[in-house]
């Protein structure tokens, strides 16, 4: 007999180990490098990641990024669900600790003269005073309570990177729609220069036309083309109050009183952050946010197997008690019980096991989604590098294209100022400038969306 109270005190006591045992960290096998490598502008210096807009050297854009830090509603949700985690924990921290109450009462009572007591013992009616305290107090040999603990305290850090991630998307947003709302300004001027070049089309044609030098023809297409180009603008200045309505959400303000009168610069030189494959295990919120939920499952399980196990409970009371108020607190008076409750449980053992082994799932779940993560963190960083590659390439091949259209620009304004060709090929010429000059505006924003994306993917 004591060789089965010992073995089954030696099975409690390593139950016990494993219940408080931390769960292990899941390890994910990485590349040591990414696919795609670039060098172009890379910034090595990573302290500067944290605020990687401000490379853009624009003070306009990191103003309105602080203003939506600042008053974006999502943003502000987030950080208010890490206070209402914190409060969770504080709530789980209670079950560590005895349980005290103050109890105050006041009963007057009869006893049925239909009971044994009340037949044999004529007793009047009565009043009992009790004034007392008592504590109970769950004896946490198996970590319930310390793994629901432990579990709040994860979820403390999942709703940080949860914040963070809401943090990072609100930035890339704000610098994205900042960036459009200037493009398309550049892209309003450009083409009203377009529609200025049109009109003097349109007036050389009209005359041109009456001299008899060209047929109705060409009169009628140079209308078209200006007909276009309106249509084109009308498009562009209804798409920039939608762009400024979409900034004006992001800042928290409503569009009513929301004015963006700024036109502001596209950047001169854009860096690009250095891709280490370890430190987008580390910056990316998403990953961390994988890998606080996968260790809060694992508490979750340890609670399950808890479950199967027995509770016990102190309970104490000490107090007074009197049928006289005048005498409650006296030696007399004094009551006090002590004890303790063991319970196991017995018919609701399906309940358990249905509840333990939901939890194996769960936590199985959460592995397989970490390792998804990780997975699809390293995708889009391959993604975005060669997507950036090859946009940069584009960059480069228009700047040249305009390179070579301002050359010849350049010459032709010569020539129309020596008399060698008139002003309707001159106006050719600087039609097609200002076309290369917006297919180039159309890159650079596509750049930047690249860099921003870049900087996102590598989780800052």
């Amino acid at each position: 007999m004591k060789k089965k109270f010992l073995i089954l005190g030696l099975s409690l006591m390593i139950s016990s180990c494993a219940f408080y045992a931390k769960p292990r960290k899941v390890s994910v096998k990485i590349p040591t490098k990414f696919k795609e490598t670039i060098n172009q502008y890379t910034i090595k210096n990573q302290n500067t990641y944290q605020y990687w807009w401000k490379s853009f050297d624009d003070p306009t854009l990191n103003h309105f990024v602080d203003l939506a830090l600042k008053n974006n509603p999502s943003y502000q949700i987030a950080l208010k669900n890490i206070e209402l985690s914190k409060a969770y924990v504080l709530e789980n921290s209670s079950i560590l600790f005895p349980n005290f109450n103050l109890n105050t009462s006041a009963e007057k009572q009869k006893l049925s003269q239909r009971t044994p007591t009340g037949k044999f013992f004529n007793i009047a009616p009565y009043t009992t005073y009790n004034l007392s305290v008592s504590a109970s107090y769950e004896l946490d040999f198996f970590g319930k309570a310390l793994s629901a603990y432990r579990a709040s305290k994860e979820n403390v850090k999942l709703s940080k990177k949860e914040a963070i991630a809401v943090k990072n998307a609100l930035i890339l947003n704000v610098v994205n729609n900042y960036y459009q709302i200037v493009q398309n300004a550049h892209y309003i001027r450009l083409l009203e220069k377009q529609i200025n070049i049109a009109k003097k089309n349109l007036e050389l044609g009209e005359t041109n036309y009456q001299a008899g030098l060209i047929s109705y023809q060409g009169v009628d297409s140079a209308k078209n083309t200006l007909e276009t180009l309106k249509q084109i603008l009308k498009t562009y200045k209804a798409q920039r109050n939608i762009l400024v309505n979409a900034f004006a959400y992001l800042l928290g303000e409503y569009p009513e009183d929301f004015k963006f009168s700024i036109y502001g610069n596209m950047p001169k030189y854009l860096q690009i952050p250095e891709a280490i494959p370890s430190k987008v295990l580390i910056q990316r919120p998403d990953i961390q946010e994988a890998m606080y939920q996968m260790i809060e499952n694992a508490y979750q399980k340890k609670i399950a197997l808890a479950n199967f196990f027995p509770s016990f409970n102190l309970t104490a009371s000490y107090g007074f008690q009197s049928q006289q108020l005048n005498n409650l607190i006296t030696q007399p008076s004094i009551a006090w019980n002590f004890g303790l409750n063991i319970l196991e449980p017995i018919l609701n053992w399906n309940q358990y096991i249905g509840q333990y082994k939901a939890s194996k799932i769960e936590l199985q779940q959460s592995i397989i989604s970490y390792r998804q993560t990780v997975l699809n963190a390293f995708k889009e960083v391959d993604d975005a590098l060669a997507q950036y590659k090859a946009d940069y390439y584009n960059y480069q091949r228009l700047q040249n294209a305009y390179q070579n259209t301002l050359d010849q620009y350049n010459m032709a304004y010569a020539n129309y100022k020596a008399g060698i060709i008139p002003y309707a090929s001159l106006l050719t010429y600087e039609t097609n400038l200002i076309q290369t000059k917006q297919q180039l505006l159309n890159q650079e924003l596509t750049l930047i969306q690249d860099v921003s994306s870049l900087y996102n993917v590598l989780g800052y």
